[in-house]
C-alpha cells in the first residue's frame, strides 16, 4: 500500500493509495484521469482492505471501461493489419 501515485491534476505531486481511498471526494478526483494499471491496483487494495462495495464498483468500473478501450484499439490493429484488399 506504499506505491506513490503522481497526482498532478490534484495540485498534490505525490499521493498514496491510502490517501486516495480515503475518501470519494479523492477516489472520484483521482479515478477520473487513473491510467488502467492504477485502476487495478487500486481496485486489489480495496480487495485487501476495507472492501467497501461502493468503492470497488466504481474503481472496477473505470478498471474496466479502460480495458475495454485498449482492447478495442488492439482489434483495430488487429483487424488493419489482417484485411486483405481484393
Amino acid at each position: 500500500m506504499g506505491e506513490i501515485f503522481n497526482l498532478p491534476h490534484l495540485n498534490k505531486t505525490k499521493m498514496t493509495p491510502a490517501e486516495v481511498l480515503k475518501s470519494w471526494t479523492t477516489l472520484n478526483q483521482f479515478i477520473a484521469s487513473a491510467d488502467e494499471e492504477q485502476a487495478k491496483q487500486l481496485l486489489e487494495i480495496e480487495l485487501d482492505n476495507a472492501s467497501r462495495y461502493g468503492f470497488m464498483k466504481r474503481i472496477h468500473s473505470r478498471y474496466n471501461r479502460l480495458r475495454g478501450l485498449r482492447e478495442q484499439d488492439e482489434l483495430k490493429l488487429k483487424a488493419k493489419n489482417n484485411y486483405k484488399y481484393k
